[in-house]
């Protein structure tokens, strides 16, 4: 099992649940899970945009999960939120 943090700048329109149903999409099926565990406004967050972050668990079944695996659904998920939902990683 490998756990990957992921925290974007998103757009207020964009809900927690739409965040997750993406990174959980883009993992496909080594994402088991995926929550947000941290939503921010403020100061530091551009108006009209909020910061949240996910915690994404992998598991693969039969085998452990490889360095490249892991990075694989990295990557997808970081191009997913990017280009669904104008997300951008902070």
């Amino acid at each position: 099992m490998a756990k990957e943090d992921f925290a974007f700048v998103v757009p207020d329109s964009v809900t927690a649940g739409a965040l997750v149903a993406y990174v959980r999409e883009a993992g496909g099926d080594l994402v088991e899970d995926a929550r947000v565990f941290d939503v921010h406004e403020g100061a530091q967050v551009e108006e009209g945009h909020r910061s949240m972050a996910v915690n994404a668990r992998m598991r693969a079944a039969g085998h452990t999960l490889t360095a490249d695996e892991v990075l694989s659904v990295r990557e997808a998920v970081i191009a997913a939120a990017q280009g669904q939902l104008g997300a951008v990683l902070r």
